[in-house]
């Protein structure tokens, strides 16, 4: 686990390893940065894992200004906002696939789930990991995506 006396800078990409990389925006000390070869996005420093809950204790509701059962509803722009960005995404990976058969997504961190939630009404199998414990419950339950909670 990362510390604040440990903090790790990131300046390659994750993914492809490229150093060529610009910022998207800046939080207090951390920089959202976007590959310009790959087009991942990484946050450096890298946050503690304590941090990390802090911040996404309540950002759902906070981001969205909505409950996740609120956001499914679909009556607010920003729904469908997410709809479109997720859908041109998915393709983007089903487009990665050498085969439309048998497509697995694991989405890790999903926030309010609705990228493997997508991909399922597609006919992937899909899996996804949060942190925050009301998505989980809600995607497990509500969307039938199976999504685990904890500290990997």
């Amino acid at each position: 686990m990362l510390t604040n006396e440990n903090k790790n800078e990131i300046n390659s990409c994750l993914v492809c390893d490229s150093v060529r990389h610009r910022n998207l925006q800046v939080f207090d000390q951390y920089k959202l940065l976007i590959c310009n070869q790959c087009g991942f996005i990484w946050v450096s420093p890298q946050p503690s894992l304590d941090e990390y809950l802090l911040h996404h204790q309540n950002s759902f509701k906070g981001y969205y200004k909505q409950s996740i059962e609120d956001f499914y509803l679909g009556d607010k722009p920003i729904f469908h906002q997410e709809i479109k960005v997720k859908t041109k995404r998915l393709s983007f990976v089903q487009s990665l696939c050498k085969s439309n058969d048998n497509l697995r997504l694991l989405d890790i961190g999903t926030g309010q789930g609705l990228f493997p939630v997508l991909a399922k009404q597609l006919g992937w199998e899909t899996y996804a990991t949060e942190l925050n414990e009301e998505e989980v419950n809600f995607l497990n339950k509500s969307k039938g995506i199976k999504c685990y909670s904890g500290d990997y």
